[in-house]
């Protein structure tokens, strides 16, 4: 069955192409296994809410855009009727019944690992003016001072060139919300002023909806909260706890955290240190791995999702997050930029993909730039992954976390197979080009004199047989774990590592990308020293089998 959406059709309509559906939420609760959701253009505002599954990567329920059309989902309201204060300053009274049971201007950013600011909170709010962002003011003061911040245009934010921002703050009481807003030399009653309003814009309220696809939208403006890997992880698209999604050729931007969500439920555990301070976050990030698997957290029921050839750009947190519903999935060819650019808040979960037990995940292809955090972020549970032909231009920061234990899986599983520290090394590091063009700063160093202290293979073993019968773990402690690194160019401050072989050190090794309407170059100077290297290929037997996970 092939139902249709229009802005101009009607929720008491048959849903054909003749007489589609209004709303795409009222498709969404009819549409079953083998169905296909087809919406024209134009804007829809509203949390699209998948009730059914579809039974197998045969029969999914599919949304997409009719052909040739972009429909548009959003978060957002417009606002309207704006008082002026005081200069450029404006305000709305907005009652608090408009929001109905989430009101982002009331709720906090609160969760683990959510570092800064202290002083004053912010919200998971936005105002927007003709589709670009402003800033949250520290205080209701400042939006009257509006201090100036040094950045400039960045990405879809509203600043002038001097620095100038547009700010907003919000003051919440038992009967209103009441927005104050520094619009500079705008009215807004003469431009399209927006406000974040819904937590998700295409994500199911409950978990286990499966076989779901979602491509061709532009959807933006949600008003989801920061998603640490203990949250209750809402994204502005995301399959919430499910299997088998393929999410594949929209345009997904400014999500106020994180814009695709393949991240756990609440359950499982809901941001417990913040709200409890009982047990160390990290104690539990583990209870919720264990507590996973007692919900059926295996691959016959969770992950194995396609994020494919988006683009996502300007996100407070993340373009893609995940603790352990994006297990066994693929992120490919998609292009993720501008993310944590407003540098509002700060925490330990940025990235342009930030992910938690990432077991058998596929990371491909993927264009990431312009990230204030760290482009793709692999934590706990990144077991089995190696570092073969890549140019790294940038710093390597190694270390070792030996005061708290990751959970580590049996191959192809999420079944724990047991918990260690992190002890350091056991990287492979194989075929790489290390240009070496940064000036070391404190712990972030060009590859790699960093990895002198580890061992080779046969190294480690001699060190640690002098250590038995007298200590057991303690000696894994002390000892460095060893390393293969092989095969590996290197130029500028760059240097191999002691006991490297088959390496080449080399002059005038560089690269630049550039982009042009949207088709970027990588443009490489290689020495001919570097281009008469004989190299093994890198295979399986080669790389080994990693000292804890086995």
């Amino acid at each position: 069955m092939i139902y249709y959406v229009s802005v101009k059709g009607s929720d008491a309509a048959a849903g054909s192409k003749e007489a589609p559906f209004k709303t795409i939420n009222h498709a969404a609760g009819i549409a079953k296994a083998g169905d296909t959701v087809k919406v024209f253009g134009g804007v829809y505002r509203e949390w699209v809410d998948p009730k059914n599954s579809g039974s197998d990567e045969n029969n999914r329920i599919i949304y997409e855009a009719v052909e040739g059309e972009t429909p548009v989902i959003k978060g957002y309201e417009v606002i309207t009727d704006w008082e002026r204060v005081e200069g450029t300053v404006w305000k709305k009274v907005i009652p608090n019944s408009f929001f109905g049971n989430y009101n982002p201007y009331a709720e906090k950013l609160l969760a683990d690992w959510l570092i800064a600011p202290t002083q004053y909170d912010v919200h998971p709010g936005e105002v927007y003016i003709n589709g670009k962002a402003m800033y949250e003011a520290k205080s209701l003061e400042e939006v009257y001072t509006a201090p100036k911040r040094e950045r400039g245009v960045v990405g879809n934010l509203l600043a002038d060139a001097e620095g100038t921002v547009y700010q907003w703050r919000a003051v919440v009481d038992n009967e209103t919300t009441t927005l104050y807003c520094n619009f500079q030399n705008f009215n807004p009653n003469k431009e399209l002023i927006e406000i974040n309003v819904r937590k998700c814009c295409f994500y199911p309220k409950e978990t286990g909806v499966n076989y779901i696809t979602l491509r061709g939208f532009e959807i933006a403006q949600s008003a989801c909260p920061f998603v640490p890997p203990t949250a209750d992880q809402w994204g502005m698209v995301g399959p919430h706890w499910s299997k088998g999604w393929i999410i594949e050729n929209n345009h997904l931007h400014d999500a106020k955290c994180s814009a695709v969500s393949l991240g756990k439920e609440a359950s499982t555990g809901d941001n417990e240190h913040t709200k409890t301070r009982k047990k160390a976050g990290y104690t539990y990030q583990k209870e919720a791995v264990f507590a996973s698997l007692l919900i059926g957290w295996n691959k016959e029921n969770i992950g194995s999702h396609i994020v494919r050839n988006n683009v996502i750009h300007d996100c407070g947190q993340n373009g893609v997050v995940g603790h352990l519903g994006c297990v066994f999935s693929e992120i490919k060819h998609n292009h993720i930029y501008n993310i944590a650019v407003k540098q509002e808040f700060h925490g330990h979960e940025l990235g342009g993909i930030k992910l938690h037990a990432a077991i058998d995940v596929v990371i491909e292809n993927n264009n990431i730039h312009n990230c204030k955090c760290f482009g793709t972020w692999l934590d706990w549970q990144a077991q089995g992954t190696a570092f073969v032909h890549n140019i790294f231009a940038g710093f390597v920061w190694e270390n070792n976390i030996l005061d708290r234990q990751t959970p580590y899986h049996f191959p192809h599983t999420t079944a724990v197979k047991g918990c260690e520290p992190v002890y350091g090394g056991d990287d492979r590091f194989i075929n790489n080009m290390f240009l070496g063009i940064h000036t070391p700063i404190g712990n972030l160093r060009p590859f790699c004199t960093m990895y002198d202290r580890f061992c080779l293979p046969d190294e480690y073993f001699g060190m640690l047989k002098p250590k038995f019968p007298i200590s057991d773990h303690k000696a894994y402690m002390d000892i460095p774990q060893y390393v293969i690194i092989e095969g590996n160019a290197y130029s500028g401050r760059s240097v191999p590592y002691r006991a490297e072989k088959d390496f080449v050190i080399t002059k005038g090794m560089t690269a630049s990308i550039s982009e042009k309407d949207g088709e970027w170059k990588l443009s490489l100077t290689v020495p001919s020293d570097v281009l008469d290297m004989k190299l093994s290929p890198v295979t399986t037997e080669r790389l080994g089998t990693p000292r804890i996970t086995e």
